[in-house]
This record gives C-alpha cells, structure tokens and sequence, in this order.
C-alpha cells in the first residue's frame, strides 16, 4: 500500500520535471505567453494540488470498495479533487486582496492542503486495509 503513495508522488516530481521543462523551452523559444511570468506559479501549484487531492480521495476509496469498481472510483475522485480546489480558490480569492502575494501565498495554501490531506488519506488507507479481510 505505501508503493502506491509512493509510486504517485514519484511520478508527480517526474512530471513536475518534464512540465518545467517545457515551459523553459517554450520560455526561451517563444517568450512568456503569460500576462505575469508568477501565473506559472499557479498553472503548477494547480495540477499539483489536483493531482495530490485526486489520489487521496482514491486510495481509500480502492482498498474501501475494491479493485473492481476502480474506473469509477478514479472519476469520483477527479471531480472531488478539482472540486476541492475550485472551493478552495473561491473561498481564498473572497478572503485575499488580489496581488502577486496573494498569488505566492494561495500556491502554498494549495500545495499544503493536499499535501496535508494526502497524508491523511494515507493514514486513512492504512486503517481501511487493517480492518479489511481479503
């Protein structure tokens, strides 16, 4: 069970890597398409944070119901992850003033929910497991 955790936030930091890639890339052939070069910032800790949210609703929904409703759940927990994050973006932008702190300050926020939730999910899975008879 923890190879799973594991196993995304593995893949997450490649993609994380690649991404970043391929924005230097595109920074340096075509310039900065973004209003505010910070707006990359957010784009990042966006994916990040639904990545992170959608893999935390995941897992213990998988060891909960089972390997065999696994597509299903894999939707569910996708729109619960953005949905989580369009809440929390709503709710920060109705809280903070708009600026380039602001900005800083909402990736972070992001970035440490998840990751707080993630860890939590994780404690969460294990519980599940532990009680589950396979």
């Amino acid at each position: 069970m923890k190879s799973y955790f594991i196993s995304q936030l593995m893949w997450l930091l490649v993609g994380i890597f690649y991404a970043g890639i391929i924005i230097s890339l595109s920074w340096i052939l075509h310039g900065c398409p973004f209003d505010n070069s910070i707006d990359v910032v957010s784009i990042f800790a966006l994916g990040i944070s639904v990545s992170i949210f959608t893999g935390a609703f995941f897992f213990p929904l998988l060891y909960l119901g089972g390997e065999e409703r696994s597509d299903i759940f894999l939707v569910i927990s996708l729109l619960c992850g953005i949905g989580v994050v369009l809440g929390m973006i709503s709710v920060l932008n109705l809280c903070l003033a708009p600026g380039i702190i602001t900005i800083l300050l909402s990736a972070v926020v992001l970035l440490l929910c998840s990751l707080a939730m993630f860890a939590l999910s994780y404690l969460l899975t294990v519980g599940i497991y532990r009680k589950k008879e396979y």
